[in-house]
């Protein structure tokens, strides 16, 4: 499982979004749709297995992309298998 932050809060996160969006591709899209589904529900906990299956993706691409979104100034994450996937 993993923990995830909105880097900044909401707010700043998406101001940040709105700068990026068009220089994310197609599946940064869909992560970061999947991951406001995940904070709209944060008591659905979710597994980045479940993640990777969602966006067809192995492990290794989805750490890549979670790290770009990291690298964007979007998130913050972690792994953590006591801690279901939520907007900490």
């Amino acid at each position: 499982m993993m923990v995830f932050n909105f880097k900044g809060g909401i707010r700043l996160f998406s101001q940040r979004l709105n700068q990026v969006i068009d220089r994310l591709d197609p599946i940064e899209v869909s992560l970061v749709e999947t991951l406001l589904g995940i904070a709209i529900e944060p008591q659905q906990p979710m597994t980045m297995a479940a993640i990777q299956r969602k966006l067809n993706l192995t492990a290794a691409e989805l750490t890549l992309y979670l790290n770009r979104l990291v690298r964007l100034n979007l998130i913050t994450w972690a792994t953590d298998e006591a801690v279901p996937l939520e907007n900490a």
